[in-house]
C-alpha cells in the first residue's frame, strides 16, 4: 500500500481505510494498492467513500449496468486472465556415471 505522507492505512473487516488531513471540497488524493490474488473475474470494483473537511462524503459506490454511465462510478481494474499454469515436471533422474576403470597393477619386472 502507498499512501500520500501523512497519510495511514488501516486493514477492516470489509475492505481498508486510507485516512489523512482533510482535503479541502473537490481536492483529491492518490493511493495504490497491490492484490496478490484476485477472484476468477474481468474486473474488480472498488467501492469509496471520500470525506471533506466539510463534512461532505462523496460516494463513488455505482456500479454501471450495461451501457449506462453513473454519476458516481466506483473505481474498477480489468483483470486479464490467468496465465495458464507451466506444468511441473517431475525431476529428471540422472544416473550416476560410471565409476572411473580401476588402475590395473603393473607387472613385476621380469628377474634376470
Amino acid at each position: 500500500m502507498k499512501t500520500p505522507d501523512g497519510w495511514t492505512y488501516t486493514a477492516t473487516a470489509d475492505g481498508w481505510t486510507v485516512a489523512g488531513p482533510a482535503l479541502a471540497p473537490g481536492a483529491a488524493a492518490e493511493y495504490s494498492v497491490k492484490l496478490r490474488q484476485l477472484p476468477a473475474t474481468t474486473s474488480v470494483v472498488f467501492k469509496t467513500l471520500v470525506d471533506y473537511s466539510d463534512g461532505h462524503t462523496d460516494r463513488w459506490i455505482e456500479i454501471p449496468q450495461g451501457d449506462s454511465k453513473p454519476e458516481h462510478p466506483a473505481p474498477s481494474s480489468r483483470c486479464a486472465p490467468p496465465r495458464p499454469a507451466r506444468p511441473r515436471c517431475p525431476p529428471r533422474r540422472r544416473r550416476a556415471p560410471p565409476p572411473p576403470p580401476r588402475p590395473r597393477r603393473a607387472s613385476p619386472p621380469p628377474s634376470p
